[in-house]
């Protein structure tokens, strides 16, 4: 995806991505500075696994188990 999403246009905003699976593309919005990262998936592998590869980045993220119909951003 780095060569689809500009993720540097993002430096010093909010994001949010739905869906956010292994959190591979909030950590490259996170790193090209994000001001904040927040994602939300309805899986709870995916969950577990994203908060983790924030952990061990040390990248502050608000990740979010929940569905996208009640979502509450």
């Amino acid at each position: 995806m780095r060569h689809s999403i500009p993720f540097e246009a993002a430096r010093g905003k909010r994001v949010l991505e739905i869906g956010y699976g292994l959190g591979t593309d909030l950590v490259s919005f996170a790193l090209a500075g994000a001001a904040e990262v927040c994602g939300i998936d309805i899986t709870e592998e995916h969950h577990r696994l994203a908060r983790r590869n924030f952990e061990l980045r040390k990248l502050p993220c608000t990740p979010k188990l929940c569905d996208a119909a009640t979502i509450d951003f």
